[in-house]
């Protein structure tokens, strides 16, 4: 795994490149996202199965975005992600991406790596459920549409390189179910303010 003293070394070099100013290439804003994700676990007393949900809380993100020339930024984003549909997938995040944007379109793309923290949860007796407290990194791309100086929408495909986050076991009289939880997907539909 990249170490973080490269990841700054490297933030540090194309800063100190970067022909602008900066403070006038430096942005500060705040992102929401609502998020689905494809993920295998028990999911009633008879199997153990792979379903896409959509939580219905968006994870909200702070925005710091520097921008190394007319067509390319880096961005980082520490945020919180809520999920109280799927409740032992949430924490916190930490994502850092390039991007680059085509001005005469209003169009850009985006790629780069999210640091997801799983929350550790666990209850339950007859029906035992928990999540692990884990680092899932999960590599991303995308693309979006600037609104106006200020706002963009934005769409990321992200693929985890650990799958497992988790734990569940049901039992009971006739039936005794249980498997790791373990998410393949996650899609991240984004709102994103920057001043």
């Amino acid at each position: 795994m990249v170490s973080i003293k490269i990841i700054l070394a490297i933030i540090s070099i194309l800063l100190l490149s970067s022909p602008l100013t900066p403070a006038q290439n430096f942005k500060v804003g705040a992102k929401l996202e609502i998020f689905g994700i494809v993920d295998k676990k028990v999911r009633d007393y008879q199997t153990n199965n792979t379903k896409f949900v959509i939580s219905p809380a968006p994870s909200i993100h702070l925005s710091l975005n520097y921008k190394l020339s007319d067509s390319y930024s880096i961005s980082l984003m520490p945020g919180v992600l809520f999920s109280f549909l799927e409740e032992d997938f949430s924490g916190y995040d930490l994502t850092i991406f390039g991007s680059r944007s085509f001005e005469e379109s209003h169009f850009f793309i985006e790629a780069g790596i999210n640091l997801h923290l799983n929350g550790g949860v666990s209850h339950g007796t007859s029906w035992y459920s928990e999540a692990s407290l884990k680092l899932i990194p999960f590599l991303f791309a995308g693309g979006g549409l600037k609104l106006s100086d200020v706002a963009s929408v934005d769409i990321t495909f992200h693929l985890p390189l650990i799958n497992e986050y988790g734990y569940d076991s049901i039992s009971g009289d006739v039936y005794n179910v249980s498997g790791p939880k373990l998410i393949y997907f996650m899609t991240k539909i984004g709102f994103q303010v920057l001043f």
